[in-house]
């Protein structure tokens, strides 16, 4: 999808990581068998390890700008054992565009209900569009179909914030769906164990329309490698049967 040098009309307000980090599901808890999985959970990590630096496409590059940190309370509380928390920046686009890029695992799909934006936002005092955003789904350059749910949230303080986050899961096999329901169903048949999940989530902070949201996520997934869609099992390439 071909996106202009779209900017949000009024100035972003600045990022509210710190809180965010308190709401959002940003850990991978890497679950290990009692014999001890290594190689799965190193297998995990590099698929990590090769999100890359700067994501390019015809439309758009995106540019790592830094490391979000985790809260150490925050880690304490989840387990923390690898976890990717990335924040980039949209090259050529004025006020700056930027996106907080989460990717989780957990060893029990059942512990993201707290997590998921739906739930976790309107608890804490966002107020949830119920007009704008939706599903979402794009084809990956691995062959995978990338499914999501996008979500608008709003505060009203005296300077207005709106919060855009890009939802979705999938298993280790590169399996998506965009419901939280959807993926403790999909956890049954997944590679790391009975209720194993992964999670992504895009987060937007500014004046943005949902058109523009979701061409921003498309440029950011096409450039987000297929082996990080199945956690390092197979290479990310859908075999042929």
């Amino acid at each position: 999808m071909a996106m202009k040098n779209y900017a949000p009309k009024s100035r972003i307000a600045p990022p509210l990581l710190a809180g965010v980090l308190l709401l959002l599901f940003v850990v991978i808890r890497v679950g290990l068998d009692e014999g001890g999985d290594v190689e799965r959970s190193l297998a995990v990590q590099q698929a990590l390890n090769e999100i890359p630096r700067q994501f390019q496409s015809p439309a758009g590059t995106w540019i790592y700008r830094r490391t979000v940190p985790v809260p150490s309370g925050q880690a304490e509380l989840l387990g923390l054992t690898f976890h990717a928390s990335l924040e980039y920046q949209r090259v050529g686009t004025f006020p700056p565009v930027t996106a907080t890029i989460f990717i989780a695992y957990c060893d029990d799909v059942r512990s993201m209900a707290g997590h998921h934006p739906p739930t976790c936002y309107p608890a804490s005092g966002w107020e949830m569009s119920p007009s704008e955003g939706g599903r979402f789904q794009f084809s990956h350059p691995s062959e995978r179909v990338v499914k999501g749910q996008l979500y608008k949230f709003s505060r009203k303080t005296a300077d207005k914030t709106d919060l855009w986050i890009m939802n979705g899961f999938f298993d280790g096999k590169g399996n998506f769906v965009d419901r939280l329901e959807d993926a403790e169903s999909l956890a049954e048949g997944s590679l790391f164990s009975s209720q194993a999940m992964f999670q992504f989530q895009f987060l937007f902070q500014g004046d943005f329309r949902d058109v523009d949201i979701q061409g921003y996520a498309e440029e950011i997934l096409g450039g987000i490698p297929g082996s990080v869609l199945v956690g390092g099992v197979d290479g990310g390439r859908r075999k042929k049967t």
